[in-house]
């Protein structure tokens, strides 16, 4: 008897587990645990990006630019010089609150940060034509990306550019001529006679 009761209660805790695995709460953890793990992929598999409406290439298109992005972004914060940037992935999340209305839900988030800022954030989800719940704002969770990920490449542009800049102004002078906005300039700055 006490073989069954101990089997009933693991199967009762198994169902449960099987239950709320699809629910949108654990949904929303799950795919923030991927994303603070590097599993970029199964992070936008969670994301609605347009599957019922969208033909499947551009679907898919879209998935891989998004895990692209995130790759991208990810890296670039982790390998920058911005220690500031560092300190403002996130951590660890864990879910709040949860609300479902039919096919609607609002997952409420608290994402700690790897320099132990906590934030909440509204999560919404839907689900798609297949009845899964899928995160419809994925943007809210996604790290943005810092204006310079590579801080390198982005001064040595800035150099190349400034160097153009004083080429370009210095060439009408380099050869004896003055820009007409100066003669303009100088014009009206003289003294009527």
């Amino acid at each position: 008897m006490k073989k069954l009761i101990g089997f009933i209660s693991a199967a009762m805790i198994l169902m449960v587990a099987a239950c709320t695995k699809d629910n949108p709460g654990a949904i929303v953890e799950k795919a923030m645990n991927d994303m603070i793990n590097g599993n970029y992929e199964a992070f936008v598999e969670a994301c609605d990006l347009g599957e019922d409406s969208l033909p499947a290439d551009q679907v898919k298109q879209a998935k891989q630019m998004t895990v692209s992005i995130l790759e991208k972004t990810m890296k670039g914060v982790k390998e920058g010089k911005d220690e500031e940037a560092k300190k403002k992935l996130p951590k660890s999340c864990k879910v709040l609150d949860e609300k479902i209305d039919g096919d609607n839900a609002v997952v409420e988030l608290e994402i700690t940060s790897e320099g132990g800022d906590v934030s909440n954030s509204k999560i919404t989800l839907k689900k798609n034509k297949a009845g899964a719940w899928k995160i419809a704002n994925s943007n809210d969770i996604m790290p943005q990306a810092p204006m310079n990920l590579d801080e390198e490449a982005t001064e040595e542009g800035a150099e190349d550019e400034v160097a153009e800049d004083e080429t370009e102004e210095a060439a009408p002078e380099a050869e004896g001529e003055e820009e007409p906005a100066e003669d303009a300039a100088d014009a009206e700055e003289a003294p009527a006679e």
